[in-house]
């Protein structure tokens, strides 16, 4: 069966994956990966104990999401991938809006 939805709803979907996204993080070993990659540049020295702190709970936060909110996001994300079109940044958009209006 294929979902049959507006071209609002899937904006509105697209929307709340995107925000979703923003608040489970990364996974938890995406999480780890940045962490040492940032650390492996600066150096562990250099992180003060509030910033181990902030990280610290940030990883405690990224593992308390559950698989299955993890799982629906991928999966509803797979309902968007064919009417997604390419993100474009600011400048890119400034400039199509002028092009138009030309």
């Amino acid at each position: 069966m294929t979902p049959r939805l507006t071209q609002a709803e899937l904006n509105h979907l697209r929307r709340l994956l995107g925000w979703v996204r923003c608040e489970i993080g990364p996974s938890p070993e995406e999480h780890k990966a940045i962490v040492g990659n940032i650390l492996d540049k600066i150096g562990p020295d250099e992180v003060s104990d509030a910033g181990r702190a902030r990280l610290v709970d940030a990883h405690r936060r990224i593992e308390s999401v559950p698989g299955y909110v993890r799982a629906a996001v991928e999966s509803l994300s797979k309902v968007l991938e064919p009417h997604v079109g390419r993100t474009l940044d600011s400048d890119q958009a400034a400039l199509i809006v002028e092009i138009k209006h030309e």
